[in-house]
């Protein structure tokens, strides 16, 4: 799956850190837990292929990712996923069509689940997007729409409904 680089500009030891937490040492890294709700309920990696509506997630920098760290919403966190869709048809369409995609449902969806359409909140949004490479592994089609604070601060608690 791929983010948005542009996104966030962190220091260079988080890239550095982050990075090499995507090179194998996140596998050392325990896993998110859920309860039976499927709300995460202990902090962990989480498989990027699963992630729900409603998990939080602490930012990280980098364009490829399989894995992101995951904690419970009433933890300190950056970013919290809003709408997931899956896109359709069997090549993969290329980026401009995922990102216009993107585009139209992730905004469309953030104010339904924030309370205030993007350009009045105080949230962002970004999307994370199937690679060619794990299209035609044909494990992923789904676009994940994330939200984060458009400040860069911290978030505690859940932004369902926040109309921030």
């Amino acid at each position: 799956m791929k983010t948005t680089a542009a996104r966030r500009t962190l220091a260079a030891a988080f890239a550095i850190a982050a990075a090499v937490s995507l090179t194998g040492c996140s596998m050392f890294a325990p896993s998110a837990t859920r309860d039976e709700d499927g709300e995460i309920t202990e902090a962990g990696q989480q498989d990027a292929f699963s992630l729900k509506i409603g998990d939080c997630l602490l930012a990280q920098e980098a364009t490829t990712i399989t894995e992101v760290p995951a904690v419970p919403c009433d933890q300190e966190h950056d970013e919290e996923v809003y709408f997931l869709f899956d896109m359709e048809g069997t090549d993969f369409p290329g980026d401009d069509a995922i990102a216009a995609a993107a585009s139209e449902k992730c905004e469309a969806e953030f104010a339904t689940y924030i309370g205030l359409d993007s350009a009045t909140s105080k949230y962002e949004w970004y999307p994370i997007t199937p690679t060619t490479e794990s299209w035609t592994q044909g494990s992923d089609r789904e676009v994940d729409c994330v939200a984060y604070a458009d400040d860069l601060s911290k978030i505690t608690g859940s932004l369902k409904g926040i109309n921030q």
